[in-house]
Formats: structure tokens, C-alpha cells, sequence
């Protein structure tokens, strides 16, 4: 027998065919092609008939991007994507597909791929972090995935570190990933090279749109901006994560996400923050490590979120 997992982040969609802890075909697509479950459904309907057969799948497990009731399988809203509000999002899909259906945050998705086959593997408590349009978190204790009474918990990344900052999409204020969401990034960026030109991005700039895997290219160049970007970011991630390890006293933080991409230009300064900065002796225990499923660990999380909280 076969799962479907599926990643809904704010920017892409991506869904999966699974098979133990493989996953054997996968497809993308814009996260704003899916403006309500009709479309959803007609998508995941023909990926089935692409590649197996209605029959021989066991469930379906979806990370969404945003704010669900987890027991029911229930969209309060997202804040990224418009269209998706009070939506009994599991109830309407196992109508349609006579399958069992798990919904959850998609960041929590990903924390549980990542516990389970990735870079956390081996810890019973830990913090996963995606960097994206925005800042995703899921919490794994004692092996399991954290939910809150009410909804999938863990969102960290609407955690306020500034209370007159910017606008957040959940519409707070100075929420953390209004300083490390790629949209967010990108802005500083623009307005930094208003003040500081540089010939190098000015060059990359010929060829693709100002982008935080440009800003890693030019920063690989030699570009002092680049690398001035990837140090401030670094440094407001470090401060955020140094609250975290205090709090929780994780055995290790992953990272992953768009972002992570940038290497050592990120996670050199961070792990140098939260060793400078967190508390004794968790400063010296905790792990900060960038995650290895990349584009399958939401889907492989989907999957084990399925049979842990629906077919278990």
C-alpha cells in the first residue's frame, strides 16, 4: 500500500507519493493555483491516477500553511494565502476520496520528517525551523509532535521581537520572520543597496530577480553586502533562537528552508550567537544543524503525522 504526502507551504505546493520512507514521485506546483478545496481536490485526484491507482493508497497526509485544529482537521485561516478561512478541510476531502486524511501545520510536517528521517534523527527533543516566505517551527518532546489543545501549535515564527515593527501577514506587528521571511529579506536587501551599491549583484542582477539564493551566489563572489545581509540575518535568527534554547533546552535546532541555502554565511554566525548569547550549560549542548530531506521531508512527515495520529 501506498501514502500521499503532501507539503502546502505558502510559495509551493508539493505532494508526494510515499512508500515506507521513500518517496517515489513527486510534483510541485504555485500554492496560489489552490484557492479552495475543488481545486485541491482536482489536483491530487489527477496526481493518483498519474501515478497509481485510488485503490492501493492508504491515507493522505497534509502540512498546510498556517493555522488548523488538528483533531478535526479543521483551517482556521492562513496567513499567506488568501481564500482559506474556517474550511473543514479533512471532512471534505475524505467525502471525496473514501480516504482517511490528516491535516496538520506544514511546518510540523516537516519537524516530524526531519525527527523522524533527517537531520534530527536520534533526538528525543528538539526544533525544527523552516525559512521560507515566512518562519515555520514544528516541536518534537520526548519524541513527539507538540500540539497545542486548540490548534498545531508551534507557531514561533509570529513570536513579536519588535513591537513597532513591520506588518506581519498574521497581522501582528514585528513578528521574527519580518526579519528572516524571504520577502522580508529581500526588502532590506533593496533598501541596503540604495545605500551601498555592489557591482557584483549589480552584474547577477543581468541575468535573475534580487532573491536570498542570489544574495548566497554574490555573497560566494566576495560581495561584502551580500555577506553584511547574511551577518545582520544570522545574528536577529541567532537572538531569537538564543530565547528558545533558554526556554526549552532543546538538544538541537534544524534548520531548513529556502534560506538555509546559504551555508556557512547563516549558520556561521548563528551557532556563534547562541553559543555567545544562550544560557549555561545549554549554550554548549545544543545542536544548530541544517536539515537533509529538503523537498521530501513535509511529504515523509505527512505521511508518519497520518499513521501516528489517524491510523495508529
Amino acid at each position: 500500500m501506498y501514502f500521499l504526502g503532501i507539503d502546502w507551504g505558502a510559495s509551493i505546493f508539493k505532494i508526494g507519493l510515499v512508500k515506507d520512507s521513500q518517496v517515489l514521485y513527486l510534483e510541485t506546483a504555485d500554492s496560489r493555483f489552490f484557492s479552495n478545496p475543488g481545486s485541491l481536490y482536482s489536483f491530487i485526484l489527477s496526481f493518483i491516477k498519474k501515478h497509481t491507482s485510488l485503490r492501493k493508497i492508504r491515507g493522505l497526509g497534509i502540512g498546510c500553511p498556517g493555522v488548523v485544529d488538528v483533531r478535526r482537521g479543521f483551517v482556521y485561516y492562513f496567513p499567506n494565502i488568501k481564500g482559506w478561512k474556517n474550511v473543514p478541510l479533512a471532512r471534505i476531502l475524505e467525502g471525496r476520496l473514501k480516504l482517511p486524511v490528516y491535516v496538520d501545520n506544514d511546518a510540523n510536517m516537516v519537524a516530524l520528517g526531519e525527527a523522524r528521517f533527517g537531520a534530527g534523527k536520534g533526538f528525543k527533543n528538539l526544533i525544527v525551523i523552516t525559512l521560507g516566505t515566512g518562519l515555520g517551527a514544528g516541536i518534537i518532546i520526548e519524541g513527539r509532535l507538540f500540539h497545542s489543545p486548540f490548534t498545531s501549535g508551534s507557531e514561533l515564527g509570529h513570536i513579536t521581537v519588535d513591537y513597532q515593527g513591520k506588518r506581519c501577514g498574521c497581522g501582528s506587528f514585528g513578528c521574527i520572520e519580518t526579519f528572516v521571511g524571504n520577502r522580508y529579506l529581500v526588502d532590506y536587501a533593496r533598501s541596503l543597496l540604495k545605500r551601498k551599491p555592489s557591482n557584483i549583484i549589480k552584474e547577477f542582477l543581468k541575468r535573475d530577480k534580487l532573491s536570498p539564493k542570489l544574495l548566497t551566489q554574490a555573497a560566494l563572489k566576495g560581495c561584502k553586502v551580500s555577506q553584511e545581509i547574511w551577518e545582520r540575518t544570522a545574528r536577529i535568527l541567532g537572538r531569537f533562537l538564543v530565547g528558545l534554547v533558554n526556554s526549552w533546552g532543546p538538544e538541537a535546532i534544524v534548520i531548513g528552508g529556502g534560506l538555509s541555502g546559504a551555508g556557512k554565511f547563516l549558520f556561521g554566525p548563528l551557532r556563534e550567537e547562541v553559543r555567545r548569547l544562550a544560557m549555561p550549560p545549554q549554550n554548549r549542548y545544543v545542536r544548530i544543524l541544517r536539515a537533509r530531506l529538503k523537498e521530501k521531508a513535509g511529504i515523509l512527515g505527512a505521511k508518519e503525522g497520518l499513521i501516528d495520529y489517524k491510523l495508529g
